[in-house]
């Protein structure tokens, strides 16, 4: 899945959104051997009030997709096939948890994806094309030099700064590194 995410492609100029959210957001999917009905409420409970998305932990996103909404429309066909291997079939659903750019959210992902494999399963994160078992996850077992969500290692082993291009700068941006027009002017966070 390492390559699964299409480039960003800039056609207006850029906001605060586009800076904040866009480009950093990460991209885990779980694919739990429970019962959707049993995911669902083990989800409610993390979120009360909110659902698809649920919001947990303050920077996870999880939505149920399914293969008929695309679900392995831009996948690599090697990540597809190890998911099929690794499963048995091609699962015919997800849950996809998006993790806020703004926080490392490692731990709040490890803890996300250890429930919802609770009882087997495999996740698929943006950094590798190993589906990981709740066992590899919680061993934090290394599997081609990256653990589970290592990003930190992903970006190191591609020589890649996130969503920079090494300059500061949000490639296609007319944004100083502090996010403003006028370099002069205080980084304002999301």
């Amino acid at each position: 899945m390492a390559s699964a995410k299409p480039a960003v492609v800039q056609t207006r100029p850029v906001g605060w959104a586009d800076v904040c959210d866009a480009p950093a957001v990460r991209t885990v999917f779980v694919f739990p051997e429970s019962e959707q009905a049993s995911v669902v409420a083990l989800l409610d409970r993390l979120s009360p009030g909110q659902r698809n998305p649920w919001l947990v932990d303050g920077c996870l996103y999880g939505e149920l997709t399914s293969a008929g909404e695309h679900l392995y429309a831009d996948w690599e066909p090697t990540a597809v096939r190890g998911l099929s291997q690794a499963c048995g079939r091609l699962p015919g659903w997800a849950v996809q948890v998006d993790v806020s750019g703004r926080v490392d959210g490692t731990a709040e992902v490890r803890r996300l994806t250890l429930a919802l494999l609770a009882r087997g399963g495999v996740a698929m994160d943006d950094y590798s094309d190993h589906p990981w078992t709740r066992e590899e996850i919680a061993d934090e077992l290394s599997v081609d030099g990256r653990r589970f969500f290592d990003f930190g290692a992903y970006h190191e082993r591609t020589n890649q700064r996130s969503d920079r291009d090494g300059s500061g700068d949000v490639p296609g941006s007319t944004l100083s590194p502090n996010g403003s027009t006028d370099p002069s002017q205080p980084f304002q966070p999301c």
